[in-house]
């Protein structure tokens, strides 16, 4: 669809088309939020087998999602994601409280996943050290090989690590 974008008006046509592939973003990301809100409640409960249903939908969430804004992009076809979209978008007040809204919400998915990521990573952090005092190895230090690259050092032998 070859349409003159330049000041003026969005043609009615591609705005119904823009407001449509908005809103389809702004369902996916609203799916999102709510498996990442799931996501958290699942760590905090320490449910492994949901975390890997949850992990699943999620990752066929955010290709869900990439595809919707692949989609917003086609119908663009003189504006490159970024500034100019967002100029272009906001041009029409509708089209602009939508693209804010979506971006509002992609922020708030980031921030989220960043917590559970956290917080996956600190469990992470737990469970090695807990296992480390298990198996009698202290906490992998580093040090200095023959060649003087730096590199996990030698493993402590503990009572249960030579039991």
């Amino acid at each position: 669809m070859s349409v003159s974008l330049q000041g003026g008006a969005i043609p009615t046509a591609l705005r119904a088309r823009l407001r449509t592939a908005l809103e389809a973003q702004l369902t996916a990301t609203d799916r999102l939020l709510t498996l990442l809100a799931e996501e958290q409640e699942t760590l905090r409960q320490r449910h492994p087998e949901a975390l890997a249903e949850l992990a699943t939908e999620k990752a066929r969430t955010v290709a869900t999602l990439e595809a919707r804004y692949r989609d917003l992009v086609a119908l663009l076809p003189g504006a490159r994601p970024g500034p100019a979209m967002t100029d272009l978008l906001r041009r029409d007040p509708e089209l602009g409280a939508l693209w804010d809204t979506l971006e509002e919400r992609l922020r708030a998915s980031r921030e989220r996943n960043l917590v559970n990521g956290a917080i996956i990573q600190n469990r992470r952090q737990s469970t090695g050290r807990a296992l480390a005092l298990l198996t009698g190895r202290g906490p992998q230090q580093e040090t200095y090989g023959r060649d003087g690259r730096t590199g996990p050092g030698p493993a402590s032998g503990g009572l249960l690590g030579e039991a």
